[in-house]
Parts: C-alpha cells; structure tokens; sequence
C-alpha cells in the first residue's frame, strides 16, 4: 500500500469514526459485544527530522456472553505504515510462532490476531484457554517477573507493554487454597522476543544478541534463529502463588521457559576465500524463581519485586572459546514507590 492510498484510507476511518461518534449515533453501545479503536501515528526522528512511520492502526475487540457462564474474547489488529521503515521490506517473523505471527500483506500491511480465549469458572476455580498475554508482577516500565510472553522490539521499548507484548496461546487457571490463589500456567506456543531487522530503525547492535564482532579481515555469516520445535516437550510452564497478608499482596513466582532471548552461537568457518565466523542463533531453557510485594501506607505505595534467571547465555570475546558463549545466573529486583501526596505526581521505581 503506498503513502497516498494510506493516507487515503486514513482519512476515510477517521471520517467514518467521527461519524459514529456523534450525538445519538452511540446509543446501546455500552451493550454492543464488538468495538474498534482506531489509532493514527506519525513518528519523526530527532536526529535527521526523517519521518520513521506513518501509521493507521485499527483493533477491533469482541466481548461475547456463552452459555454456562463462559465468555469469548478476542482483539484483533491491522496496521499500515505508509513509509516501511521500522521493518523494510516484507517482515520475516522467524523469532515468532508461525500460528501466533502476523499476517502480512505486502510490506506495509499487517494483520494479526492479537487475542482469542474462552474463559469461564469451572467449579471453584478460573480458566482461560486461547491467545493470551500474562501479566506478573508490580513493576511498571521495568520487566523482572513480567517475563511470560516475550516482547516486539519492532520500536523497541517506546509502545506501552501492552501493545509490545507477544500474546501467546495458553492455557491459565487460578485456583483457590484456603486464602491463597494459585496460577498454574501451560504455553505450547515457543515463540520468541521479535527483534528488528538490521536495516530497520530500531536495529539492534550490542553482542548481546549477535556475538562480538570479529576483528578485522573475517566474515560474518548471521544465520536465522533457530526456534525450539512446536511440540508438546516443548511447551513452557509457570505457577504463581498469591496471598494477602497484614496489608500486603504478595506472589512467589516460577517459571520453567525457552529462554526468549536468542544465543548468539558461533563456530568458525576455514573453507572459503576468508576465515568465516558463523553466527547460529539459537535457545535454551532455563527457569526464573522470584516473587513481588506492594502495600499502601497513607499516601505512599510501595512495590517490590526480585527474580532469579538460573541459566543465562553470554557472548564472550575469547577467540578461542568453542561456541563463543558462557553460561550464568541473573538476578535482578526492581523497588518502585508511588506518592499521591501532590496532585499529578505519581512516583519512581529503582532497579537493579
């Protein structure tokens, strides 16, 4: 789709929403079971004064009652960009689910079902069954235990995590025991943070994610991820634990998962013209333990929380080294303090 023909489309949703909108014209909608936002985006950069997208997104959402109590639930997504620039070309989401990513049209348009469930009690206890985002944790703008469904880095970290997060499909039940919750979590879905291109905008360059760059006079050769296989061996599982105790809400939290950050695995190719590094990204287990606490004193509301990651896949710079990675623990905690003392001021989290 070129700039004009989105421009034009832009236009029309817009002229169209306003229409809906005016007085009379929303009668019963509170009760309608479908509704659309409609979202338009224009992003400069501040270095060049470049336009870096042009974009028109519209998500409509279904909220529909089933019989014995059960509700459907589903949010969809088209988005246009008329410059195509944070993904040039076509967009090749192999750090993602075939059955979970996009559907592109074109290079510019994309449609993606970001969320279909059913969820409902059955007995005593809660269930959701379809494409979901999970959500743990107190932080806000900082991810320690949220790390259940990975993250698009298509602009890197400047969408809302709502709006980055990859839902994925899953199965989530809550559990009552005695005055504690428990969340038991199943996730057969292995995809991965999506990361941009290197011809993107928002490319990534640290080693972190693509090795340390060789020196001088020796090729790269930067592989496609290599995404655990779809089965059920494959799958992830998590459970949560919560409770209300002397004002506090507390979790402890678990976490048995692939790793959605991609291992630069490396080997050394000496059959061609130039020795030949050979960058194989790829994933591993590994299991995340932590839990979170908050209360309110007054004005004052305080959040914490800390999470343990048991294995860690580090590039090295050792030419020698095998394949170019060292594994390692992380521990990471965030205390965040929210103060309403003063109108409009809501407060600071600090991490480590």
């Amino acid at each position: 789709m070129g700039g004009r023909r989105l421009a034009a489309a832009i236009a029309a949703v817009l002229a169209l929403g306003t229409g809906a909108s005016e007085p009379g014209a929303g009668v019963g909608a509170a009760a309608r079971p479908l509704t659309a936002e409609v979202g338009v985006e224009w992003a400069v950069g501040t270095h060049d004064g470049a336009s870096q997208k042009l974009e028109l997104r519209i998500e409509p959402t279904l909220k529909l009652d089933l019989p014995g109590n059960f509700q459907l639930g589903a949010i969809g997504r088209l988005r246009g960009d008329a410059f195509d620039r944070l993904e040039p070309g076509a967009p090749r989401e192999l750090d993602v689910a075939p059955y979970t990513r996009p559907v592109d049209f074109g290079d510019r348009v994309a449609i993606e079902l970001r969320e279909l469930y059913v969820q409902g009690k059955l007995g005593p206890a809660w269930l959701r069954a379809g494409k979901q985002q999970v959500v743990w944790g107190q932080a806000d703008g900082l991810k320690v235990l949220d790390v259940v469904d990975p993250q698009d880095f298509r602009e890197f970290i400047l969408p809302n995590f709502e709006d980055s997060r990859i839902p994925l499909w899953t199965l989530n039940g809550e559990i009552p025991i005695g005055p504690t919750q428990l969340q038991l979590l199943w996730i057969p879905d292995p995809s991965a943070h999506h990361l941009p291109p290197q011809d993107g905008t928002f490319a990534f360059t640290t080693p972190r994610f693509f090795g340390v760059p060789p020196p001088p006079g020796v090729a790269v050769d930067l592989r496609n991820p290599d995404l655990p296989d779809i089965a059920l061996q494959n799958s992830d599982a998590g459970a949560r634990l919560t409770a209300f105790w002397h004002g506090f809400d507390l979790s402890a939290n678990a976490l048995w998962h692939w790793d959605d950050i991609p291992i630069p695995y490396r080997s050394i190719d000496l059959s061609g013209a130039v020795p030949t590094v050979v960058v194989e990204p790829g994933y591993r287990r590994t299991a995340v333990l932590g839990g979170s606490a908050s209360n309110a004193f007054g004005n004052l509301t305080v959040r914490a929380e800390a999470a343990y990651t048991t294995r860690r896949f580090l590039p090295v710079d050792d030419p020698s080294d095998r394949d170019g990675v060292a594994q390692t623990g992380e521990f990471g905690a965030v205390l965040g303090f929210d103060w309403y003392g003063i109108p409009e001021v809501l407060g600071f989290e600090w991490g480590i």
